[in-house]
């Protein structure tokens, strides 16, 4: 026979000792224990006001206790219940496989998100440490060799030489743009260099 998950809520009476609301909760463990059966998780609620009162009692601890046993260790747990006082209230429900399929969905989603966010993490940390090794390296290179700067270029500023090409062609220039009658004749005179 298989182990069979289980989540159980009992209610323990605050009105007794600390110390015997904590032997409840250390037997109900050891019922579930020594019978095969394995404690998946504990919350533990605190003292909180009951619904309605029991045992003339209106308030209790309450625990929570998921685990995964036998089918007869719900038995046992009733058995516990009847014969100790301390303990006021308990529900054991079977956790469907629904829940448990929907569980394991979640966590392996859960899980991705986690080795995601962790490669996300490490490849910033690599390109932070790229970045600052090239940086250093740049910066050892600079002081090595001071002339292998990148030189700035001059700026360039725009000399006569514009005037120059326009003075050049001038003559053409005149030639073309002088008005011609018929009495006046300009000859060009080829330049020398």
């Amino acid at each position: 026979m298989q182990p069979i998950l289980y989540d159980i809520l009992y209610i323990v009476d605050v009105t007794i000792e600390r110390a015997d609301q904590q032997k409840i909760q250390d037997e109900i463990k050891a019922i579930i224990l020594e019978n095969g059966g394995e404690i998946l998780k504990e919350n533990v609620w605190g003292k909180m006001t009951l619904a309605f009162p029991i045992e003339k009692k209106t308030e209790g601890l309450y625990v929570n206790l998921e685990f995964k046993a036998l089918p007869t260790v719900p038995k046992l747990i009733e058995q516990y219940d009847l014969t100790h006082t301390g303990l006021l209230r308990h529900l054991t429900l079977r956790v469907p496989k629904a829940k448990l399929i929907q569980e394991k969905r979640d966590e392996e989603k859960r899980r991705k998100e986690l080795e995601a966010a962790e490669r996300a993490r490490q490849a910033a940390l690599a390109a932070e440490a790229k970045a600052e090794v090239e940086a250093a390296m740049a910066e050892s290179k600079a002081e090595a060799d001071p002339s292998a700067e990148t030189p700035v270029a001059p700026a360039v500023e725009p000399a006569e030489a514009p005037k120059e090409a326009e003075s050049a062609s001038s003559p053409a220039v005149e030639a073309s743009t002088a008005p011609e009658t018929k009495d006046q004749v300009v000859e060009e005179k080829p330049e020398a260099e």
